[in-house]
């Protein structure tokens, strides 16, 4: 596996520049009604990529709870690798007022940090300090929502 992590680091930054190109290609504004409508349903794809990465990263806390129930560190320590890597590559493909705000940057480091927290116990097996890691990162998810949400009714 570590022999093919450069590899696997290469498709998924080449995959990630494609997409990003495509996005930023799609921002062109409208020039008449019907661009518009398609403007609307590419702003619809758009949401549907941020849902597909938030319920991607849904999936992995969720499995990393069932772990910790279970006491099984290999797979804590595993789906929070993967977490990780989700949360890295959805850093980069949104694209949002809310983003460029500090603190959303910072909710971004607040969940970088639990979950690294996370790994580092899963790797001790420690099971109260994984727990405790665990939950910071719950509550930077919550928060970072939060900040969204208020952000998308302003």
């Amino acid at each position: 596996m570590k022999k093919n992590m450069p590899y696997i680091l290469v498709i998924a930054v080449t995959c990630l520049s494609a997409f990003a190109l495509s996005s930023y290609a799609d921002k062109e504004k409208p020039k008449n009604k019907a661009q518009k409508n398609s403007a609307v349903s590419k702003k619809d794809k758009s949401e549907k990529e941020k849902d597909f990465w938030m319920q991607a990263k849904l999936k992995k806390s969720q499995r990393i709870l069932a772990a910790l129930t279970e006491g099984d560190f290999k797979s804590v320590e595993k789906n929070a690798r993967a977490l990780q890597g989700f949360g890295i590559l959805e850093s980069w493909l949104r694209d949002s007022p809310e983003t460029s705000k500090s603190e959303y940057k910072a909710q971004l480091n607040k969940f970088e940090f639990a979950n690294k927290e996370l790994i580092r116990m899963a790797e001790d097996k420690n099971a109260d300090g994984s727990a405790t890691a665990f939950a910071a990162l719950t509550i930077t998810c919550v928060k970072c929502h939060n900040l969204i949400r208020d952000t998308d009714e302003k």
